[in-house]
């Protein structure tokens, strides 16, 4: 699911500069199901919420304390910060040196509130640099991650009153919530009228998007994650083909409400409450997707290969720093590969292949020489392993 959601965006960013008023026969069918990658995005949400939720519901149904968010938080800064520091900082040398970016007061203001993962909160600072557009959700996920454990801390709390399944009950009320806000931000929040799109750089394209992208909004889609965790691990029992079945249907109906939507050709696609990604319909597909996905028995066979496990893997390092080699590519070597600017699909073909070719690398150098090293070093200031909040179970004891 990772590996999906990190291809989706980078099919998003690649399909869009394809000129589609020239495009023929399954290429404009092409053009406007991959335009809506930006979907991806909401996969990455919801797929963080349940991993990270899934060792809480497993003590929480086990009896056991709570674990620790000293842990949490630890491994949560050593995941995201290395990495993100690093292509925030070579992105906004580059648009100054190489794309020609005014460093202004305004631009470096918007760095450091990027460094203090707070951007989300003003169209001004939700993009923190020019050129790397991907990176304005990494505050939105650390919004996600600080959030998070006000329902964990409710849950535990609640143990007594409501045990086993009930506990569930918690996080209904915690994405309702959330959900609520959602609503009052995009309904009573007033938008900006004044150089509004992405005609007027990031930051007009920032005023385009909120204020129904707000925090409250993708932490509701980040708390569905999370209750979908507790609810795949009520289910018990043998792996078994229905589990494969459900899967499937999911992804289907996703790949649905990407396609419902697709011909207005709007990757934000606004659903109900003003949440984009056409919600709640495509994460209903992926959250079922998710719920049984732990309990399959065929579909492992595909997604536990080798190429699958290891783009999954490197995502992180594809997603901050792919559209800059973008943005490099057309820079340096080919002017028309901006926005609508490619009519010959084979040179799009050309293009598209080379910019996965070094993104697949940029994310492995960003694993190996960042990511990987940063996460190894933060687990020597854990409490201790047997308290960490990623307890070690066999599959046979996950699904007795």
């Amino acid at each position: 699911m990772r590996a999906l959601a990190c291809l989706l965006v980078f099919a998003h960013h690649t399909t869009q500069r394809l000129n589609f008023d020239v495009l023929t026969g399954g290429w404009r069918s092409y053009y406007l199901f991959f335009n809506m990658g930006a979907f991806g995005v909401g996969i990455f949400f919801l797929l963080s919420g349940f991993l990270l939720a899934r060792p809480f519901w497993i003590a929480f149904d086990a009896g056991a304390p709570m674990p620790s968010l000293k842990t949490y938080a630890l491994r949560r800064a050593a995941r995201i910060m290395p990495g993100f520091y690093v292509s925030l900082t070579v992105t906004l040398i580059l648009a100054v040196a190489v794309f020609g970016t005014v460093l202004d007061g305004q631009l470096i203001f918007r760095y450091i509130i990027g460094l203090l993962f707070v951007g989300e909160f003003h169209w001004l600072a939700l993009f923190p640099t020019e050129v790397n557009g991907p990176l304005w959700s990494i505050g939105m996920e650390v919004a996600s991650y600080v959030l998070l454990p006000f329902g964990l801390l409710a849950l535990f709390a609640a143990r007594r009153l409501l045990p086993g399944w009930r506990g569930r009950l918690v996080f209904v009320a915690v994405v309702g919530l959330s959900l609520l806000g959602q609503y009052l931000v995009a309904t009573f929040v007033p938008p900006s009228t004044v150089d509004v799109g992405f005609g007027h750089g990031m930051v007009g394209g920032a005023k385009f998007w909120m204020p129904n992208y707000n925090v409250a909004g993708f932490f509701a889609v980040f708390a569905t994650g999370s209750l979908i965790a507790g609810l795949s691990l009520l289910w018990r029992g043998k792996r078994n083909l229905v589990a494969d079945v459900l899967v499937l249907a999911g992804l289907f109906g996703a790949a649905w409400a990407m396609w419902a939507v697709a011909p207005a050709r709007a990757p934000e696609s606004f659903g109900w409450l003003g949440a984009p990604y056409n919600f709640p319909f495509f994460h209903l597909g992926i959250g079922l997707a998710l719920l049984a996905f732990p309990h399959t028995k065929l579909l492992p066979v595909l997604s536990e290969l080798a190429p699958v496990r290891y783009v999954a893997k490197i995502s992180f390092g594809i997603y901050i720093w792919h559209f800059l080699i973008l943005e490099l590519i057309r820079q340096f070597f080919a002017p028309s590969f901006g926005y609508a600017g490619i009519s010959s699909t084979s040179y799009w073909l050309v293009l598209t292949g080379v910019s996965l070719v070094l993104a697949l690398v940029a994310g492995s150098l960003s694993w190996y020489g960042i990511e990987k090293p940063a996460m190894n070093w933060a687990r020597r200031f854990e409490p201790g392993q047997a308290t960490g909040i990623e307890p070690v179970i066999s599959p046979q004891k996950l699904h007795a």
